[in-house]
C-alpha cells in the first residue's frame, strides 16, 4: 500500500516545510550562499557586513549593518536553524552537514540558491 502525505510522521512534514519556508526568503538564501562561498563558516557580524555590502534582492543595501546584524539574529539564522540547514553557536555560524549534501549550497547551474534560478522564480 502507497503511503499518503496524511500517514508520514509529522515531524518529517515539520522539517520540510521548515526548510521550504527557509529557502522561501531571498536573505536566508544569500546567507547559504554567503556561507558557501566563505568555505562553509563564518562570524554573525561576519555574515551581517556581507549582506549590508550586498543588499538583497527586494532592497539592495538599504539596512545598515547594526539593522541587518539584528534581523539575522532574530529572524533568519533561527529559522534556518530550525530547518537544519546552519549550525550556529554564539558568533559562529556553520552549514550545517544536512545543508552540504543537498544540491542546496553548491547547487549545479540552475540549482535552488544559483541566481539564475531565484530570478526567474522570485515572482512565482
Amino acid at each position: 500500500m502507497e503511503s499518503s502525505a496524511s500517514d508520514r510522521p509529522t515531524d518529517e512534514r515539520t522539517t520540510k516545510d521548515a526548510v521550504f519556508e527557509a529557502l522561501s526568503d531571498s536573505t536566508r538564501r544569500r546567507v547559504l550562499r554567503a556561507l558557501d562561498a566563505s568555505g562553509g563558516s563564518e562570524t554573525v557580524s561576519g555574515l551581517a557586513r556581507q549582506l549590508t555590502i550586498l543588499g538583497s534582492d527586494d532592497e539592495p543595501a538599504r539596512l545598515t549593518a547594526e539593522q541587518t546584524l539584528v534581523s539575522l539574529l532574530h529572524v533568519h539564522l533561527p529559522k534556518l536553524r530550525a530547518a537544519g540547514l546552519i549550525d550556529w553557536d554564539d558568533d559562529a555560524v556553520t552549514l550545517s552537514e544536512h545543508a552540504t549534501v543537498l544540491p542546496l549550497s553548491r547547487p549545479l547551474e540552475g540549482g535552488l540558491l544559483s541566481e539564475s534560478f531565484t530570478g526567474r522564480y522570485s515572482r512565482v
